[in-house]
């Protein structure tokens, strides 16, 4: 490494590796940043993903961390990408109040532990997205509603018709928790920001499918049980209790992972 802070230094770096490696500084931050802790409670964001997961961060097995660089960037995106929906969200008072409607915006809306019925029977925890109210004193009307904000890209954006009924499910957790009759699907896409916003009633059907689902979750940490597996290329070498749950597609992943390595190496080649 050697000193270089005007251009006249410019001449002198005729070696890269005299260059800072900015980049792997900024792999090692990403990398080492250190995580939300979910454990404790039933999240319901969720609700529609593995359930032996979901038991696991629910007793509080302790947690590997295997996310990469890419995994963990992609997840602050998603953040980003809300910080922006619910910071317009926030002001939509200036293009409604001269119309004579009162309205505000609640973004991360979190509950009350000691009287929440979801939290209290279940252990449910979680934060909605955000919870807005509009009033029109004029014209005699009131709404109140949850707002769900997802991002997607690509052909994953373009196949979206209609809510996902694991957003569904989880939506309709909040509904049920904050009374909320109206529910927004905001789905984002990170590639153009193009969006597909969905309009809907609150669903007893999605509430009860999702109950069920942390019902079973809660009766097998209660009995110490775990629900049977959920396998998944994609989601297993992701998972921080995969070093406890042991999934055979994961053990398949590692022994062809090491099967590449030495092919790379020239083992096993004619």
């Amino acid at each position: 490494m050697i000193t270089a802070t005007t251009r006249d230094h410019a001449a002198h770096l005729t070696n890269l590796d005299d260059i800072f490696d900015l980049e792997a500084t900024y792999v090692e931050w990403v990398t080492t940043e250190t995580q939300d802790d979910r454990r404790g409670v039933f999240h319901p964001s969720a609700v529609g993903g593995c359930a032996r997961r979901g038991v696991y961060e629910y007793i509080g097995t302790p947690r590997v961390q295997m996310n990469t660089e890419k995994d963990l960037e992609v997840f602050r995106m998603g953040h980003s990408v809300h910080g922006i929906v619910q910071g317009i969200l926030a002001d939509l008072g200036r293009v409604l109040t001269p119309r004579g409607i009162k309205y505000s915006f609640r973004e991360e809306v979190s509950f009350d532990p000691l009287m929440d019925t979801l939290f209290l029977d279940l252990g449910i925890g979680g934060t909605t997205d955000g919870i807005l109210e509009m009033e029109c004193l004029a014209d005699g009307w009131a709404q109140r509603a949850v707002v769900e904000i997802k991002s997607s890209k690509g052909k994953l954006f373009d196949a979206i018709r209609g809510p996902k009924p694991d957003h569904e499910m989880q939506a309709n957790l909040y509904a049920f928790r904050y009374d909320c009759p109206v529910i927004y699907y905001w789905y984002y896409n990170k590639d153009n920001s193009d969006r597909k916003v969905f309009k809907r009633a609150a669903s007893d059907k999605a509430l009860e499918m999702a109950l069920e689902r942390f019902t079973a979750q809660r009766m097998h940490a209660d009995s110490g049980t775990l629900p049977d597996r959920e396998e998944s290329f994609y989601m297993c070498p992701r998972c921080e209790y995969g070093h406890v749950c042991q999934p055979d597609s994961l053990q398949r992943i590692h022994a062809q992972h090491k099967i590449t390595t030495l092919q790379k190496k020239g083992f096993g080649r004619k």
